[in-house]
């Protein structure tokens, strides 16, 4: 094929993807109001499926010429995993959100083409956390569905948090300005994403077992700490998704005012005081205020402004697959991979992806306020939470709406770590799904045994 082509087939193909993107984000929203059918859920499947095979088979004639093999064994090994994934879940967890499932697969395929077409031995790694992703998708089912609150599992938790936000202080290595990886035998992993799951329950086990403000102190304190830990480690998106998480369920689970306001008045005073005592973050906001301004501290404006030049030369539908020049975006592969993704498949693709992760959120807390229990229904409302909030901190600073903190968004960024506990907690989220069915089962089964004693006593 040659290059005038692929051109051609890339243009037309644009319409094709978001034609299937949106049928399946359409499908998402309606399932808010009823759940659809067994069939409806595997048919959208089908077409995410379809959707990566066709992205894989245009970016295999990217270079012209014959079709790249590596590139389609890729695409087939990503389908392959994804309806692998889908079918185990449909048949070992029978009454699992199939939909959830289904909204954070579309958000993974685009994250994975949009890695082919940066760096392909990244996408075929991206791949692999899929694969290690399902398995911990399904250990957070497991936890979601039977995990109750224990004192001694608690306090458990809270140490190992702890130690783990202590590796990157004796083992770090800095990686853009913050101190959060640690590497180990080779392998590097990010602390902070795996605490971000231990925030969850941790602060679910305590509100749940608590009434009193005293009685859930240790759960603040250890919140603040895991926000004052990260906050010396530089990783400012982390503190402000561990603050978010706790905000929301303190709110939730006590309704006291006065704590939420206390936290927040503290925070605000914080965020003040590391504007004037760290110079990274102040110059973040003079980036977020002007990121066109010359002289910037680190030249922050520069990523900012090439997003922004990336989102807006897409236009609606965008230049096609393989014809923008998303590379010439910083950290294009992970935290501006949403930029990337505007640019080559249109700003209408980037108005999807912020309405499926407006559905995880709506979804997860449909869910949570069915719970029929107070700790169920908190780990699921945190752990919607928790993704939603880490999605709209990113996009707010990829589009300048709120300043710019390095966070991957999750299950579109690349990163093994983010990848296994976004699917985590996606896990946690079907997990108490599945408890509300079975809650729900018992307690028609009773309504029956009821409704039988009544008819044989007359």
């Amino acid at each position: 094929m040659s290059r005038t082509q692929y051109e051609i087939l890339a243009l037309a193909l644009r319409y094709w993807f978001l034609l299937l993107a949106a049928y399946i984000c359409v499908r998402a929203v309606l399932s808010l109001k009823r759940p659809p059918s067994r069939w409806r859920q595997f048919k959208s499947m089908l077409l995410l499926v379809l959707f990566t095979g066709s992205a894989f088979a245009l970016l295999g004639y990217r270079q012209g010429g014959a079709m790249d093999i590596e590139v389609m064994l890729t695409g087939a090994a990503a389908a392959a995993a994804l309806m692998a994934q889908f079918l185990l879940v449909w048949m070992l967890f029978r009454h699992a959100e199939l939909d959830l499932l289904i909204v954070s697969d579309a958000l993974l395929v685009l994250g994975i083409v949009m890695l082919e077409r940066l760096t392909p031995d990244m996408a075929m790694r991206q791949v692999q956390w899929l694969a290690g992703g399902s398995i911990l998708l399904g250990a957070g089912i497991i936890t979601g569905r039977y995990l109750r609150p224990k004192k001694i599992w608690i306090w458990l938790g809270m140490a190992a948090s702890l130690a783990l936000l202590l590796l990157p202080f004796l083992f770090g290595e800095e990686i853009r300005g913050a101190r959060n990886w640690v590497t180990i035998a080779g392998a590097g992993f990010q602390p902070s994403e795996f605490v971000k799951v231990g925030l969850v329950l941790i602060l679910a086990g305590f509100f749940s077992m608590s009434e009193r403000f005293r009685e859930y102190l240790p759960a603040v304190l250890f919140a603040g700490l895991c926000v004052v830990m990260v906050v010396f480690q530089k990783d400012l998106g982390a503190a402000l998704i561990y603050f978010a998480i706790f905000l929301f369920m303190q709110y939730a689970a006590t309704g006291d005012w006065i704590v939420s306001a206390g936290a927040l008045g503290t925070a605000g005073a914080g965020a003040v005081a590391g504007y004037f005592l760290f110079d990274h973050v102040r110059a973040r906001v003079l980036a977020w205020r002007n990121p066109f301004a010359i002289g910037v501290e680190y030249n922050s404006g520069y990523q900012i402004v090439q997003s922004l030049i990336a989102i807006a030369s897409g236009g609606l539908f965008g230049s096609g697959l393989g014809m923008g020049s998303p590379a010439a975006v910083p950290a294009a592969d992970t935290d501006f991979i949403f930029s990337a993704i505007c640019e080559e498949m249109g700003i209408l693709m980037g108005v999807i992806i912020m309405v499926l992760f407006a559905v995880l959120v709506a979804k997860g807390i449909k869910i949570a306020r069915r719970a029929p229990d107070a700790f169920s229904s908190l780990i699921c409302a945190g752990a919607a939470i928790a993704l939603g909030i880490q999605g709209f901190i990113i996009l707010g600073g990829v589009t300048k709406l709120i300043p710019l903190t390095g966070v991957t968004l999750p299950f579109v960024s690349y990163g093994g770590s983010s990848m296994l506990a976004s699917f985590f907690l996606l896990g946690l989220i079907e997990g108490v799904s599945m408890r509300n069915h079975r809650v729900g089962m018992m307690e028609e089964d009773d309504e029956d045994l009821e409704d039988e004693e009544e008819e044989d006593a007359e």
